[in-house]
């Protein structure tokens, strides 16, 4: 997977992370609020994105991102 990629559900990854765990993304949207979003997923298929987590700015929704890697990561 390539930052850059277009989801299943039109948003753009951002960043990412893939561990045994499950995976999480930043991805952005082109969408008048909440533009970027971080969201679990399996691993595997994009198509499995749950408990988003919806961001007005790019900054806080990094910072999100950083805590919930940190979960996959322990």
């Amino acid at each position: 997977m390539k930052t850059n990629t277009t989801l299943p559900n039109g948003a753009t990854i951002k960043r990412h992370l893939v561990t045994d765990n499950g995976g999480v993304i930043l991805a952005w949207r082109d969408h008048s609020v909440h533009q970027y979003i971080t969201w679990y997923y399996n691993g595997t298929d994009f198509n499995t994105t749950c408990w988003g987590h919806y961001f007005d700015n790019y900054d806080q929704a990094n910072k999100d991102f950083l805590t919930r890697a940190k979960i996959l990561i322990k």
